[in-house]
């Protein structure tokens, strides 16, 4: 029966896993004529890497349990052959005593017990001439860890469960892999016997390369074993890619307001240069004022009551010196009041038209008080606000800004934020990267361009 396959083949991951391709004390033995052969060849990867940098001299040999990965015959060079072959039972005598090199890679799901190791090295080495070698590479998959842990997207929770389940469906194999690999050689008698350890991630843009092989194990694993779907490779690359930012903010604020829109630019720059990439943004309430009135009064009045006369104009001078220097318009004639009505109407719209009408929501708020310097209190305003978003009909948005649906939820909302920006000496704006970095504040650009890369190239880590 055909089998999954459950890694991926990159042709050149083996020289910058390890290294090289061939070990060094085995590279200057091999003749221009040796024959060379992988065991778990698949996409003859590793072959075609080593024909290449051997200048396509002597000859190449496929093995694998299955046919299903091997390339079409007419493209590969004339000196390869490929054999359906299964490790763990005896390869034909036609084979043996033929090559000068065998090699096999991460083959450890496969020895389903210890004695395997001992019955696979056993076999390969009927193949070899004599002097000729074995190069076996293997993972100690005992040190990964969680896959995507900073990712909190509820397909990569599922992705996280299940590499708990296969961590206790396969650990017997696992556990003492490099001992058991390292035993065979010794039980078979092999001779000069060399023993490489190296990190995975000795490069850092293997990183990424580490985290798909060991998802790649984990999507056909859990396949092969539960009858569950493993996702296509397409959908792995989005998990590894996909970004979610959280935003704790108030519409009031000008600085809110500058790096809302400093946010909008950065996920435009980063996805360009990251065409696979998508970053959703989900909003968080936070109310500057909790006491604030539940009506709209206008800007200059409202900042009296709060900060005096005195210190309301400098206020204003302020909001315009920010304008300027970040290039966006902030309008400051519009009406303040209690924001409750405004964030209730965004967490509406993401529960039931999702994300993307969440971020028109925003998107429109903003606006609608900075730009047209309107009532962030109204109703009627924000109902037109809701309808421009796609979230149902205007009867429907006003109906749900009339009760009081989800109050409980953005106040607990706010609450929360408060005590933590109390505790923690951080405000609004607070945007949090894929639950790990932090920019806080209205730091402009570059701060969110660095979080993305940030989070980007450790996807792997």
């Amino acid at each position: 029966m055909p089998q999954d396959y459950l890694l991926n083949r990159d042709r050149d991951e083996s020289r910058r896993s390890f290294g090289y391709l061939l070990h060094p004390t085995i590279l200057p033995t091999l003749a221009p004529t040796a024959r060379i052969a992988d065991v778990g060849a698949g996409t003859c990867a590793w072959l075609l890497a080593v024909a290449s940098s051997l200048g396509n001299h002597g000859s190449y040999d496929g093995f694998d349990i299955s046919a299903d990965q091997f390339p079409p015959k007419d493209s590969l060079p004339e000196n390869f052959t490929l054999h359906v072959s299964d490790v763990k039972s005896p390869f034909a005598k036609e084979h043996h005593g033929k090559f000068d090199l065998i090699h096999l890679r991460l083959l450890v799901l496969a020895m389903e017990g210890p004695e395997h190791w001992r019955v696979a090295l056993e076999n390969v080495r009927k193949l070899l001439k004599p002097g000729g070698y074995v190069q076996w590479e293997e993972a100690d998959f005992t040190l990964v860890r969680e896959p995507l842990r900073a990712f909190e997207h509820s397909q990569v929770r599922a992705l996280r469960e299940g590499f708990q389940q296969l961590m206790h469906m396969v650990w017997e194999r696992i556990k003492e892999c490099p001992n058991r690999l390292l035993n065979a050689y010794r039980e078979v008698e092999m001779r000069e016997i060399d023993f490489d350890v190296v990190s995975c991630d000795r490069l850092p843009e293997m990183r990424e390369v580490a985290t798909k092989m060991e998802i790649g194990v984990l999507e056909g694993t859990l396949k092969q074993r539960n009858g569950q779907r493993a996702p296509a490779s397409e959908e792995t690359e989005k998990l590894l890619r996909d970004m979610e930012a959280e935003a704790e903010s108030d519409f009031l604020c000008p600085w809110v307001y500058i790096g809302y829109t400093q946010l909008q630019s950065a996920i435009t720059t980063h996805t360009t240069a990251h065409p696979h990439t998508t970053i959703q943004t989900t909003y968080h309430a936070y109310y500057l004022d909790p006491y604030a009135p539940p009506f709209g009064i206008h800007s200059a009045a409202y900042i009296d009551r709060i900060r005096g006369p005195a210190r309301s104009g400098a206020s204003l001078d302020r909001v315009r010196e920010m304008q300027q220097r970040f290039g966006v318009t902030l309008n400051s004639g519009g009406k303040m009041g209690h924001t409750r009505r405004a964030h209730r109407l965004v967490r509406f719209a993401r529960e039931r038209y999702g994300l993307e009408a969440q971020d028109k929501v925003v998107s429109g708020v903003f606006e609608l008080f900075w730009g047209r310097e309107g009532d962030v209190t109204d109703r009627v305003e924000l109902a037109r606000v809701g309808l421009q978003a796609g979230c149902g009909g205007y009867e429907e948005v006003l109906g749900f800004l009339e009760g009081e649906e989800l109050e409980e939820v953005v106040d607990g909302e706010s609450e929360r934020a408060r005590d933590e920006s109390e505790g923690g000496g951080m405000g609004v704006p607070r945007f949090v990267i894929n639950g790990g970095e932090v920019v806080d504040g209205a730091k402009g650009l570059e701060a969110f361009l660095s979080a993305f890369e940030e989070v980007e190239v450790g996807a792997g880590a």
